[in-house]
This record gives C-alpha cells, sequence and structure tokens, in this order.
C-alpha cells in the first residue's frame, strides 16, 4: 500500500484504490504526487474522460475508484477552501477573543 496515499485519504480508508496500485502502479503514484493541487484534479479529469480513439479505457473497478478518489479530493480542497475563507472561524460563540480593556495602561 502506498503509506503516503493512506494519509493523504485520511479515514476514508474504503476509497484505497487496490485495483489502481495492483495494474498502473504509475498513475497511482502521479496521483499520489498531485494530491492537494490543480494538477490532479487535472489528471483525474484526463484519466476519466480520455477521447483518445482506439483506447479500451480502464477496467469498470478502476474507473470507480479514480471516480471515488477525484471525489474525495474535490471534498477534501473543498473543506481546505472554506477553512481558509474563515478568518473568524476560530472565535468563541459570543464573537470575542478575551477581555481586553484598552484604557488600561
Amino acid at each position: 500500500m502506498n503509506e503516503k496515499l493512506m494519509r493523504l485519504i485520511g479515514q476514508r480508508r474504503d476509497l484505497y484504490p487496490a485495483q489502481l496500485e495492483r495494474t498502473f502502479p504509475n498513475i497511482l503514484e502521479q496521483l499520489t504526487e498531485f494530491w492537494g493541487t490543480t494538477a490532479f484534479d487535472m489528471l483525474a479529469e484526463k484519466l476519466l474522460l480520455s477521447s483518445r480513439n482506439g483506447r479500451s479505457g480502464f477496467p469498470p473497478e478502476v474507473v470507480v475508484e479514480l471516480f471515488h478518489l477525484a471525489n474525495l479530493h474535490k471534498d477534501q480542497m473543498k473543506l481546505l477552501s472554506q477553512e481558509k475563507r474563515d478568518i473568524w472561524g476560530n472565535l468563541p460563540e459570543d464573537g470575542h477573543r478575551g477581555t481586553m480593556d484598552w484604557n488600561d495602561g
């Protein structure tokens, strides 16, 4: 198993692409390398939507694994994006960080 990918997919170990690893290890290596970047999205799209003539494509179980990885990646990037945008997300419920009296001094 690709340990780096295992860390990247976190608790979604049920989505580990065993068939992809077994039949196309070089592609799994590229996806792992690009995880967390837009290059991952571009590669996944290229793999899933290839329009090259004369190719039979991936076996169905590999397509399913690629699809699941692409969706997991998209979900992780969406969460990361939301965390970066929410600059006030760490404030307590009342909206105040603490009690600071600006008149002390």
